[in-house]
């Protein structure tokens, strides 16, 4: 009786969610976007100042 019950949760174990590698994928994403525009940002600075002088 209880014993059935005991071996058939062993059997459904957890599985961790897929979404959690999906967070790290998006999470990578927009860090890639930031440090693109930051460099994008920073070279325009650079050629907007080598204009003026």
């Amino acid at each position: 009786m209880g014993g059935d019950g005991a071996d058939r949760d062993k059997s459904k174990q957890w599985s961790s969610p897929s979404w959690d590698y999906k967070a790290k994928d998006e999470d990578l994403s927009l860090w890639g976007i930031f440090l693109f525009g930051l460099i994008g940002a920073t070279a325009t600075t650079f050629a907007a100042a080598e204009e003026v002088c």
